[in-house]
């Protein structure tokens, strides 16, 4: 990662002691990430995940404990988690967001399938025709976040989104990517999209986190929903699901 090669390049591991590590973590906690945003807890926590990674492995793997007494990560305080998004995306404001975007764009496809399947922006541009199953009406991943290839099903909606955008553009897609566009232009787009329909505090993650909400509220089991998403565990799960009090309420009579 180039922050940290920038920081802290310059020193050997053996330098490396904890004040290092502190003022790594206090000069990444005051930075800008290049989109101009500053940068989150949960960022400079996965960068120090990944520095305490290598002293590990530099100790155990590499034979270097004796050079290394102790994994200097493990002795700096970490910032604290970000707090989990809790903002839902509602079929009302998912249509006001379709309305400004044109239908021949990509994005527009694109977006109807993170509100219907939660797959990640990447695992959407991604697709590759020969990795949807019509007939099982399921389309195979093979490149997820957290490293493991999954199985996402289809809905009647979504599979007719995936079809149509393909039967459409089929003349001028490659085999290999079902949608060519660049990630960031997603993003742009669609912020674009909510801005002009007048909706705040939305991004295209939010997908995400309404249609694993939806999963929930429409009765599939944790276990059905965590398959159908990828999370590993019910903790993380958890921060992706923002259950409608009212819905929970009609379920208890």
């Amino acid at each position: 990662m180039k922050p940290i090669s920038k920081n802290l390049g310059h020193l050997l591991m053996v330098e490396i002691q904890p004040h290092h590590i502190a003022q790594y973590r206090d000069f990444r906690l005051n930075s800008v990430s290049p989109k101009g945003t500053k940068v989150t807890g949960d960022t400079v926590r996965r960068e120090l995940a990944l520095l305490s990674h290598l002293f590990n492995i530099a100790r155990v793997d590499w034979g270097w404990s004796s050079f290394i007494d102790k994994n200097p990560v493990s002795l700096v305080r970490k910032p604290k988690p970000n707090k989990s998004r809790t903002r839902r995306i509602t079929e009302e404001e998912l249509k006001l967001i379709l309305e400004q975007i044109p239908r021949t764009s990509p994005v527009y496809a694109i977006v109807q399938l993170g509100y219907l399947t939660a797959m990640r922006r990447g695992e959407i541009i991604n697709i590759a025709w020969e990795d949807v199953d019509l007939e099982a009406r399921v389309v195979y991943l093979p490149i997820t976040k957290n490293g493991d290839p999954r199985h996402c099903p289809l809905s009647t909606k979504a599979l007719t989104v995936l079809t149509q955008w393909y039967f459409d553009h089929q003349s001028i897609l490659s085999r290999e990517k079902l949608f060519k566009i660049n990630p960031d232009t997603v993003s742009h787009v669609f912020s674009e999209a909510c801005t002009k329909a007048g909706l705040e505090d939305v991004r295209f993650h939010d997908l995400r986190h309404s249609a694993t909400s939806n999963f929930i509220e429409q009765g599939l089991s944790i276990m059905e929903a965590s398959s159908i998403t990828g999370h590993k565990s019910f903790t993380m799960l958890k921060r992706y699901t923002h259950l409608n009090a009212s819905t929970l309420a009609q379920k208890l009579g």
